[in-house]
């Protein structure tokens, strides 16, 4: 986060991401396997993350 705000100048803002993974798979439907559920999981995670983040960004 620093080398990239030393980089380019802009605030950088971390986010937790431990628990997205675990949420992720709670939404996904058992009957996904293989590397479509990986993918699936990934997808909705990043949707995880990025909710997050919107949602901290009004209370800064």
């Amino acid at each position: 986060g620093n080398r990239l705000n030393g980089r380019f100048h802009k605030p950088i803002y971390g986010m937790d991401e431990r628990l997205s993974s675990r949420a992720a798979l709670e939404k996904v439907a058992v009957s996904s396997r293989g590397k479509k559920k990986n993918t699936a999981i990934d997808a909705i995670a990043a949707q995880i993350i990025l909710e997050n983040w919107f949602a901290e960004l009004k209370n800064i």
